[in-house]
């Protein structure tokens, strides 16, 4: 999941980040810090200043980070203002599935009753080098111009217009609960898809049952040929002797079980009866030639 917060400046989304980070423990990318490290290293010529150049600058770079998380199936938070108004086009149903926005504003009522409250926090998380320039008439065009353009692409808006830690909190206690929902729905889908393995295996067992199959093990049970003979005398396709190193050795053909396409099933008695070897096929015909070409070659004296 990966959790996209937006919003005009001092409007608290760093502060919402970190409250997320520690309840949900997940990773956070602050397109801030993204933003300096690429100016200060001199990838770019843009300034702090530059927000329009910004966003388009930073956005693409966002958008894939975004992306790889996805594909990565990890958890992400990402907080800055730096993201277009019609973000959500440049992910296809794949991908939006495991996006979650949240954009906030601030009223123009709110701010004008709480400016000085709202710079003295303006600090909670970050220290700001330099405020001087937020001003209420600054941060109520800011704000009105956030919310005009995310309702006009259809995004949802997080109005703070009395209380800023009720609404916080009202944000926290969602994700609470989608969280708990989300891994409900996991633990459902892990019991259905044990339901379903003990459920193949049941009817597996149930086919691998029928009378050919119990026959085809049988086969496999015969300890000596007297009970082989009397026995499985309907399913006995040929015999014949051989004698070897003065020993006498009756080989017992087998038909096919014609379950699973089980081949021919050949076994070999010693001159007291006792089995002595086999060359049993559960597979095609000619795995059945090539590994009774192989135990002939076995016997080089055999026919």
């Amino acid at each position: 999941m990966v959790i996209l917060i937006t919003g005009a400046s001092h409007t608290g989304k760093t502060l919402l980040a970190q409250h997320l980070l520690e309840k949900l423990h997940y990773p956070c990318l602050s397109i801030d810090h993204l933003k300096m490290g690429l100016i200060r290293s001199g990838n770019t010529a843009l300034t702090p200043e530059d927000d329009e150049a910004l966003t388009e600058y930073l956005w693409p770079i966002v958008r894939e980070m975004v992306k790889t998380a996805i594909e990565n199936r990890q958890n992400l938070i990402v907080e800055g203002c730096y993201i277009p108004f019609g973000w959500r086009h440049d992910f296809d149903e794949n991908y939006l599935r495991s996006i979650q926005f949240v954009c906030l504003a601030m009223s123009d009522t709110y701010i004008e009753n709480h400016f000085e409250e709202i710079k003295a926090h303006a600090s909670d998380v970050e220290s700001r080098l330099d405020d001087s320039s937020c001003t209420v008439e600054r941060l109520q065009a800011e704000n009105r111009a956030f919310a005009a353009g995310f309702r006009e692409s259809g995004e949802p808006i997080v109005l703070i217009d009395q209380d800023f830690k009720s609404t916080v909190n009202g944000l926290l206690s969602q994700r609470k609960g989608s969280q708990w929902t989300s891994r409900f729905l996991a633990v459902v889908k892990s019991i259905l898809m044990v339901a379903g393995v003990l459920f193949f295996l049941m009817f597996a067992s149930v086919l691998l049952d029928t009378p050919g199959a119990r026959r085809f093990g049988r086969y496999r049970s015969y300890p000596d040929l007297k009970t082989l003979l009397a026995v499985e005398k309907d399913d006995i396709a040929a015999t014949f002797c051989h004698e070897r190193e003065g020993t006498n050795f009756t080989f017992v053909v087998l038909k096919p079980c014609r379950f699973l396409a089980s081949g021919p099933a050949v076994l070999v008695y010693d001159s007291e009866g006792n089995l002595f070897d086999k060359s049993l096929d559960e597979g095609d015909d000619s795995r059945f030639q090539r590994e009774w070409g192989e135990w002939r070659r076995s016997w080089p004296d055999s026919p």
